[in-house]
């Protein structure tokens, strides 16, 4: 998809990645580099420079201030490819990572200048959110697009997230488990101990699993996915772990689509059921609740 999206560009290529090390998409963007304007502004990736040289790519180095945490991808004026995953081998054939494609002339424009907007894509509403760092704590509000619809929901929140840490968004699940929604967090076994001591005491304790990619001798990837869908209806999705400095310090590419298709709730359904046959409790000291992903609506495979 994204070598495709790269070698059929007509006017321009501009990538704004955390990581990129795959020489699949490099040779890609070399290649089309002879044809139109390709720019890629990175974080950190060893010997870009050196696999790049003798091309047209203008590369632009982060050297200080904020993280650049993002991984989007813009081609022409039209096709925006954004999402969790970095443009490294192991991200996309170990990791679990979730990416959008979305065609659109006004998304494509907002993403490029990282405007905040809400604009229509189809028949679906897209809001944009481009984050970066706070500077007064009293503003730190980057949790508002996140925790807003949570509030909204009626049935079901799934929250698949690699680092989960922020107070408000639990809060706002802890809201929602008394509203009677059904919540499941699965979070990277590793980052589990982010939320150890700030869940003690809450319902939603119990609804915390880990994904356990040591017992899956065929995925031994990271659980890096960043994404949440309330009630089959919305799909948030972006660069930003629900911590901190994801929502707070880092330069992050951040999505809200509505109301999702039958194609996409089917296939965020099929990536939600392969995460709960490998995850377990995170705490199991806690009561478990019944929030498997027989809670989503069935689906047909039409888009």
């Amino acid at each position: 998809m994204i070598c495709s999206a790269i070698e059929g560009a007509r006017s321009r290529v501009v990538l704004k990645i955390y990581h990129i090390t795959s020489e699949r998409i490099i040779t890609s963007l070399v290649k089309q580099s002879h044809k139109v304007p390709v720019s890629i502004y990175y974080q950190d990736s060893f010997n870009l420079a050196a696999l790049t040289a003798g091309s047209s790519i203008v590369l632009d180095k982060r050297a200080s201030g904020s993280i650049l945490h993002k991984k989007t991808l813009l081609v022409d004026n039209s096709l925006v490819i954004s999402g969790s995953a970095n443009y490294t081998d192991p991200s996309l054939i170990q990791d679990i990572n979730f990416t959008l494609r979305m065609r659109g002339s006004s998304l494509c424009n907002i993403v490029s200048s990282n405007t905040r907007g809400v604009v229509d894509v189809g028949d679906q509403i897209v809001k944009y959110y481009p984050l970066s760092r706070v500077r007064h704590r009293a503003y730190k509000d980057h949790h508002l697009p996140i925790t807003s619809e949570i509030n909204e929901a009626k049935s079901s929140i799934l929250v698949a997230m690699y680092a989960f840490s922020q107070l408000e968004i639990l809060m706002c699940l802890e809201q929602a488990i008394t509203r009677g929604v059904k919540v499941k967090v699965i979070t990277d076994k590793k980052e589990a101990s982010l939320l150890q001591n700030i869940t003690q005491g809450k319902k939603v304790r119990s609804c915390i699993y880990v994904y356990d990619q040591i017992d899956n001798a065929d995925y031994r990837g990271l659980f890096h996915a960043k994404a949440c869908c309330i009630d089959s209806r919305v799909l948030l999705c972006g660069s930003a772990n629900w911590t901190s400095s994801g929502l707070n310090k880092n330069l992050e590419d951040f999505f809200v689509v509505s109301p999702l298709t039958e194609r996409q709730i089917q296939c965020f359904s099929e990536a939600w059921a392969f995460f709960e046959e490998r995850s377990e409790p995170a705490f199991p000291d806690s009561a478990l609740p019944s929030t498997s992903s027989s809670s989503l609506p069935p689906t047909s495979a039409s888009s």
